[in-house]
């Protein structure tokens, strides 16, 4: 079962670094700059990664050198997926969802470091896609959309005062702006799911692992069908 804590994820101050949220790529970008934007704007396509897999299957799980387009597409990936995304110990105000810092890390990887982790990670991705944070693990701007989407949601039932529906959006808008309960984070989107709220750690840890378990059936012909 997956269980609500921290497992993966470290704790302790956040990180105020001189990180800037990514950018449009110009001429000027660095290797970072180029993996921050590709990481928040979905810089991979399944075409280029079923074909970094056929050259490691062709290769027998050996390393081989990536194309330029690859070798993008698996920092931007890596990027993204990473259990650090989102959460608000990498969080700064320049780069909320802390895609800087981790891309800095993996541009730095050569191809052999870079398709180790690609296939550590994607691996993992098959039935560790989801992955339960408390409300406070959000970062800010985070929390703060995600007050507005429970809000908005509730309001659909406004002309219903006694509806449950709309109580418990309401309620749950209230928690989250307050720092309570447990919510899922979705590393393959780098969002949190949509209306899932959950008080107990052991009802937020049930609907993770259901989701966990789709995500596994599906992904059983592979990750890009």
């Amino acid at each position: 079962m997956t269980e609500p804590s921290d497992r993966a994820v470290p704790t302790g101050p956040h990180f105020h670094t001189p990180e800037v949220a990514p950018s449009a790529p110009s001429p000027e970008s660095t290797p970072q700059e180029i993996t921050a934007f590709g990481a928040l704007h979905f810089g991979w396509d399944a075409k280029t990664m079923r074909a970094v897999d056929r050259h490691l299957l062709t290769a027998g799980g050996f390393a081989f050198e990536p194309s330029e387009r690859e070798r993008a597409a698996l920092r931007a990936w890596v990027t993204a997926t990473d259990t650090r995304i989102g959460h608000v110990v990498y969080s700064t105000d320049a780069d909320p969802a802390g895609f800087a810092s981790v891309a800095r890390e993996v541009t730095a990887l050569d191809d052999n470091a870079l398709l180790a982790r690609y296939q550590e990670r994607r691996w993992e991705m098959r039935s560790e896609r989801y992955q339960v944070r408390t409300v406070p693990q959000m970062a800010a701007e985070e929390r703060a959309r995600t007050v507005n989407g429970y809000l908005g949601a509730a309001k659909r039932y406004a002309d219903d005062p006694e509806s449950a529906q709309g109580a418990e959006y309401r309620g749950a808008a209230e928690a989250v702006r307050n720092g309570w309960g447990y919510v899922i984070w979705d590393r393959m989107t780098h969002m949190y799911e949509p209306a899932v709220w959950r008080n107990l750690p052991e009802e937020i840890a049930a609907e993770c692992d259901r989701l966990n378990r789709r995500q596994e059936q599906r992904s059983r012909m592979g990750l890009w069908r």
